[in-house]
Parts: structure tokens; sequence; C-alpha cells
């Protein structure tokens, strides 16, 4: 019972947090929350602060990708390992490429597709990371 009680306040938090998807259209909205919701169903306790903190990025990045320089993209990638601290160096090396290969024009034109990619890429670390930041296997 206490699982269902922090599934349903985690999510409420992130359902009543305009902010988290405030530079999003209502696809591209609709694609961040059903990840989020589907993240924080999986562990309520331990992952609202980096889900958080991944919408944040998400949002910001996706909704002003247009006007953002190489710099600031690779600036907002980094935010990104940042919000998964328990990442060792290679690993966020590795996610820091994998994430800056997303942002080739072709991958950029379809924000929804690159929405779900961000946070594949996101949560398959999340996943392969136990909490003493040693990465369990590559990212599929």
């Amino acid at each position: 019972m206490d699982h269902e009680k922090n599934w349903q306040r985690a999510a409420e938090n992130i359902m009543g947090d305009e902010s988290l998807i405030s530079r999003l259209t209502d696809a591209e909205a609709k694609v961040l929350l059903d990840w989020a919701i589907h993240e924080l169903e999986s562990n309520p306790n331990d992952c609202l602060p980096r889900v958080r903190q991944a919408m944040k990025l998400i949002n910001d990045l996706v909704g002003g990708r247009a006007r953002l320089s190489a710099g600031e993209i690779t600036a907002y990638i980094q935010g990104f390992s940042g919000a998964t601290p328990s990442l060792a160096d290679q690993a966020r090396r590795t996610f820091n490429d994998d994430m800056a290969r997303l942002f080739t024009p072709a991958s950029v034109a379809n924000s929804v597709e690159l929405i779900r990619k961000l946070t594949g890429i996101v949560s398959a670390y999340w996943n392969n990371t136990p909490k003493g930041g040693e990465r369990k296997g590559a990212l599929p």
C-alpha cells in the first residue's frame, strides 16, 4: 500500500508541474509525461528527483533546440549525465556520446521521436547503473 501511495504522490507531483513541459507541444508533453509515469511506477521512492531533473532538461532542450548553439546543446547533454550522479566516468562519456549523436538535422526534425530517444537513453542508463555507479551492461 505504501508503494501505491508513494507512486500516486510522485505522479501527482509530475502531472501538477506545468514547468516540466512548458516548452513542449501537447504531443511532445504526452510522450514525456508517459515516460515519467513509467519511471515512477518502477520506483516511486527513489527516482522522483532524477525524473524531474531529466524532464526539465528535455523540456528546455527540445523546446529551445532551434535557438541553441552546439555548445549549449553540449552543456545540456552534460546536464543529463549530471542528472544521473551514479554513472561512472566511462559510462558518462559514453552517455554523452550517445546523446550527442541524437542532434543531427534528421533526428531533431521529429521532436516527438527525439523525446522518445532522449528518454530511452536516460532510462537505459538508469536501468543499467546500480547504486554503486558501475554499469551492468551496454546499452541495447
